[in-house]
């Protein structure tokens, strides 16, 4: 089974503003994938240091930009 980085749904999500915030339940509806599937591409972003996981109030994690990509 291929993500939606393999399968070009990447162009709908590109995150590009430093500091901008995002979970992996609002990437999953923006690119119609499951919410593990958009886990998973988030977390491959952060291995590529292109975005950090952090945790919000101790429960929820979300992921941040990095640096400006813009």
């Amino acid at each position: 089974m291929s993500s939606p980085l393999s399968r070009g749904k990447a162009s709908t999500f590109y995150p590009r503003k430093s500091g901008k915030k995002y979970s992996a339940a609002g990437v999953a509806e923006m690119l119609g994938v499951s919410d593990n599937t958009a886990r998973n591409d988030l977390r491959t972003l952060v291995r590529e240091n292109l975005l950090t996981e952090i945790s919000e109030n101790d429960q929820k994690t979300v992921y941040r930009v990095s640096q400006d990509l813009s």
